[in-house]
């Protein structure tokens, strides 16, 4: 099994999710639109530049992995943030589930599992998680992997 792949906006939820991960010793791999924003140095943490607008790109990054995490940021009042996440949220979890990664757990808002969770449900029988990012969801996480 290579590490885990986590992806995601940057954020507060993208960056409790990656904390939770790497102080449980846990080998990361992220994807983020613009990594040079990352200012993380961890021997357990490779960064690497999610291409929002490649597919196949995306799903050539995720083959091999077991185990992928969207931490995806919430805030109803974040216009810009909005717009991209609902414009690519589902190439990414599609390109998750093509490149054949067994397990995908979803992290966002209380109010948005609905959006998040209604096109995992027609992948009948792939191994799927939503947690809210209420109460300790980054503990959750890690139960959930």
């Amino acid at each position: 099994m290579k590490e885990i792949v986590l992806i995601g906006f940057g954020g507060n939820v993208f960056d409790a999710t990656l904390t939770e991960l790497l102080e449980s010793g846990l080998s990361i791999v992220a994807f983020v639109p613009n990594p040079d924003r990352f200012m993380v140095n961890n021997p357990k943490l490779v960064i690497h530049r999610l291409d929002l607008n490649d597919k196949t790109t995306m799903i050539q990054s995720f083959t091999g992995y077991d185990k992928a995490i969207i931490a995806l940021e919430t805030n109803l009042t974040n216009h810009d943030l909005n717009e991209i996440v609902l414009k690519h949220y589902n190439t990414i979890t599609t390109a998750v589930i093509e490149a054949g990664v067994k397990r995908l757990i979803v992290v966002g808002g209380p109010y948005s599992e609905a959006f998040y969770t209604g096109d995992l449900k027609r992948h009948e029988g792939y191994d799927w998680k939503f947690i809210s990012t209420e109460g300790n969801y980054p503990r959750h996480i890690f139960e959930n992997l």
